[in-house]
């Protein structure tokens, strides 16, 4: 009842900020009844980052999937072409000087990459692939307990009449649950089909040198970047180099 009460609750003071949602929508609350801080954390970012809140999309399809620092979105308008687009983003890292039990995070810094519609068609046909829609997330998944380390996946699903978020602490670490070879394979072909890791390359490029982080550990250690010393070409000088073996 409680449960039931709090996203009641959540769902009356969305519709008074952005009017009446007309969709049903399915949120991972704890066992104290209360929304998953993964859930919070990612509701948090949306304004951040300035991605729109998918709770209230109208779109055919859109699918958003998160992994450390980055961000996936596909969506459909029609279910024929496809659109894509990557979010990178890093928080500057504070050194804890002050010895609090959490770190303390510095400047968000984030950019955003269009994906063609081939990529986009693509990443989509890996969703249906690994039925990622029907997978339970890791709340109802007897068994999938959660650390304190690891990477949790993340996706939120919406159609005109749904919205849907799920998350999934570490399923490398769950090969006895049936679900999460699904999640794995997903994880690993949607990567390497869409070649994700040259989205982040570029991305750190642009950053100075330092530490970040990406909402988990371990920090993310970018080097500062070298300028080369200054110099003049010039022609081999012999008079000069034979006046100094002489000397």
């Amino acid at each position: 009842m409680k449960r039931n009460f709090i996203i009641l609750i959540l769902l009356l003071l969305s519709s008074v900020a952005f009017g009446q949602i007309k969709k049903s929508v399915e949120i991972p609350v704890n066992q104290n009844g209360d929304t998953t801080l993964v859930y919070k954390w990612i509701h948090e970012l949306h304004g951040q980052l300035k991605i729109n809140n998918l709770i209230y999309s109208n779109e055919l399809f859109h699918l958003r999937f998160w992994q450390d620092g980055q961000v996936i979105d596909i969506w459909t308008i029609d279910n024929k072409t496809f659109q894509g687009q990557v979010t990178n983003y890093l928080w500057a890292y504070k050194p804890n000087y002050c010895k609090k039990k959490k770190p303390k995070t510095g400047k968000l810094y984030s950019n955003q990459n269009l994906l063609d519609a081939g990529q986009a068609r693509t990443a989509y046909n890996l969703f249906l692939i690994d039925s990622i829609a029907y997978l339970p997330s890791e709340e109802k998944t007897p068994g999938w307990s959660k650390g304190s380390e690891g990477i949790a996946y993340c996706f939120e699903i919406s159609t005109p009449n749904s919205y849907t978020f799920k998350s999934f602490w570490t399923p490398s670490a769950k090969d006895s649950l049936y679900n999460a070879k699904n999640i794995q394979n997903f994880v690993k072909n949607i990567n390497t089909y869409l070649n994700l890791a040259q989205f982040k390359t570029k991305f750190y490029d642009t950053l100075s040198g330092g530490s970040y982080s990406n909402g988990s550990m371990p920090l993310i250690l970018i080097p500062e970047k070298i300028k080369p010393d200054f110099y003049y070409d010039y022609d081999y000088d012999y008079d000069y180099d034979d006046y100094y073996l002489d000397y």
